[in-house]
Order: C-alpha cells, then sequence, then structure tokens
C-alpha cells in the first residue's frame, strides 16, 4: 500500500505549522532526503512509514485525513466527539458510553499510535467511572474525589499534547472541552484563544454545521469551571460570550448565559439580583415544557450556594470541588 503524492505536500504543511525540520522526523529507513522527497511528491513511501511519520509529528490518521478531506471527519472520529458532547445521564446513554469506550480500548490497542483512542479512551473511562460513583447510590464523597484525582493526572499528558500542538483541529477542540475542567484556572484561560480561533474557524467554512454553535458551548464550559476559581476572569469570559451572542442570537444559549451570569452574581455578593435572574431561567424553561432543564438548572443553584456558604466560611476543600466538577 502506498500513499498519494498530495499527501507528502499537506504532511509537508503541518510540519512546518509546528516548527519541526526533516532533520527532526529522520530516522533509520526514513533519511531526511527521503521525507523531503515524498513531501515534494518526487517519491511515494509505504503506508508504515507515513504512520511513522506520523506519530512523530503527534498527528493521528484519523486527523490527517480531516485535514486532507477539508474538514469532512471519519464516522469513528465523529461518534467520539459526539459522545464526549453528550451530558445526559439516562441508562441508554451510560450504556453506550461503556459500549463505545471497549470499541476505542480496542482500537487503541490494535493501534497504539492512534492518539484519539487514546486521548477520549482516558476522557470516557473517567466519565463512566464518575458516573458509576455518583449513580451507585452510596453517595461516597472520598471516592469521587478519588475519581476526580486520577482524573486530573491522567489529564497531564493531553495538557502536554495540546500546549506542544501548534495547530488545533477538530479534535483538540474536543480535548479541550473535554479535560478543561482538570486543569486550573490560568491553564484554561491560556488555552482558551487557541480553541476559540479553532472554532471559529472551523465554524466558518462551508458544511460545517456541527460547529456552528462550538463556541457558545466551549466558554459556557469553561465558565462552569472557572466560577469557582476565579471571578475576575469569569467576568470576562460571560462578556465575551454575550458579545458573540449578541452577534448570533440564540434563545437556548442566551438563557444559558443568564444562568450562568446569575451565579457570578450571587458569588459577588448581589445575592437577591441573581436569584431572581436565576429563577426567571428556570420559569422560561418550565413554560417552554422543559421540566429536565428546569429541574437541573435548580439542582446546579442550590448546590452552587451551598458551596459559596462553605467557601465563604473558610471550611470549602478540595474534595467539595471535586465533587461539584465530576457532578
Amino acid at each position: 500500500m502506498n500513499t498519494e503524492n498530495n499527501y507528502g505536500r499537506l504532511f509537508s504543511q503541518i510540519r512546518i505549522e509546528k516548527n519541526l525540520s526533516l532533520t527532526d522526523l529522520a530516522e533509520d529507513g526514513l533519511s531526511r532526503s527521503l521525507i523531503g522527497r515524498f513531501e515534494k511528491g518526487q517519491t511515494k513511501i509505504s503506508a508504515d512509514r507515513f504512520f511513522r511519520l506520523l506519530s512523530k509529528i503527534q498527528v493521528t490518521p484519523d486527523e490527517f485525513l480531516f485535514r486532507q478531506k477539508n474538514g469532512q471527519l471519519p464516522d469513528y472520529f465523529r461518534r467520539l466527539a459526539e459522545r464526549m458532547q453528550d451530558g445526559d445521564g439516562d441508562s441508554k446513554n451510560l450504556a453506550e458510553n461503556r459500549q463505545l469506550e471497549k470499541e476505542v480500548a480496542r482500537d487503541y490497542a490494535a493501534d497504539p499510535s492512534n492518539l484519539a483512542a487514546k486521548y477520549l479512551g482516558i476522557l470516557l473511562h473517567f466519565i463512566n467511572q464518575s458516573s458509576d460513583d455518583v449513580n451507585s447510590g452510596q453517595d461516597d464523597p472520598e471516592k469521587i474525589h478519588k475519581t476526580f484525582a486520577e482524573f486530573k493526572q491522567a489529564s497531564h499528558e493531553i495538557l502536554k499534547y495540546l500546549f506542544n500542538v501548534e495547530i488545533w483541529g477538530k479534535f483538540e477542540v474536543y480535548l479541550y472541552i473535554g479535560f478543561s475542567t482538570a486543569f486550573d484556572a490560568q491553564t484554561r484561560m491560556l488555552l482558551l484563544k487557541s480553541v476559540l480561533r479553532s472554532s471559529d474557524y472551523f465554524r466558518n467554512l462551508s458544511g460545517q454545521n456541527d460547529f456552528a454553535d462550538q463556541d457558545y458551548k466551549i466558554i459556557l464550559s469553561v465558565i462552569s469551571s472557572q466560577i469557582y476559581d476565579d471571578l475576575p476572569t469569569t467576568k470576562i469570559l460571560l462578556d465575551t460570550l454575550k458579545e458573540r451572542l449578541d452577534l448570533r442570537p440564540d434563545i437556548r444559549f442566551r438563557a444559558e448565559y443568564l444562568f450562568q451570569l446569575s451565579l457570578y452574581e450571587i458569588a459577588i455578593g448581589q445575592e437577591a439580583k441573581g436569584q431572581a435572574r436565576a429563577e426567571n431561567v428556570i420559569r422560561l424553561w418550565r413554560l417552554l415544557e422543559d421540566e429536565d432543564e428546569a429541574a437541573t438548572l435548580s439542582y446546579f443553584l442550590q448546590r452552587f450556594k451551598k458551596y459559596l456558604v462553605k467557601e465563604r466560611q473558610g471550611i470549602a476543600s478540595e474534595l467539595d470541588r471535586s465533587i461539584r466538577l465530576m457532578l
């Protein structure tokens, strides 16, 4: 099996974007001159050698094909992304998550160079583990805290990957969303510019409807963690989200923005104003006959207020924060 010549041109583009030289990639069987000729379309290389090169520049075959096909993701990659974003807690969703974790594990075992399977497999494992912890009925805070501590430890490798990748594709966007709760407040903000730039790029591409509202989802996911860690940057994020909503109005995302704004107001001491705003948003969802959303927001409003009481009394612990993030 031989790779097509146009693969070489795209490979050269990615290598240059990552500030890697031909010498950085050369090894036995892959000389500097061979790689150079491949990039220029003067020769073909075997699939095995091509996959070795992709591994060296930390790009999965899926991600390379995504670039080569101008944004058309393989079904495998798309399914992973969808499962990562699906936050429903019903039994059908949990069963599908567990099945997908098994599929990803098989794919990674068959091809250890598949970073999509490796990293998204890590995320799926902790999504499923945290679901088991919460749904076990045993209400064991220490177990939840232990799971989150392990999640944070596992995120170090993903964080290193994100900081060293100069090209943010859909893969990196989904990794950021999935692992952002494990990052500290400063790290989230450092990476946010890159992830939003990528999100905007894909949203503006023709046929990228799956990314049309990704910037909203990204900012909301960061706010939900940042509000526990750093209120000044939370305000910046809220303002950024409002600016984007003013350009592309959406009633659901505006309601989510207003709810997060209400939590921020409560956190800075404007309890009456924030409480009233939150209740209005919850009432809106009930008027729209979305009782599940209304119930979810009511639950998180109460949990957030309980956390603030502990924080203001100086008794909030890492355990409290872990439980909040995992739930």
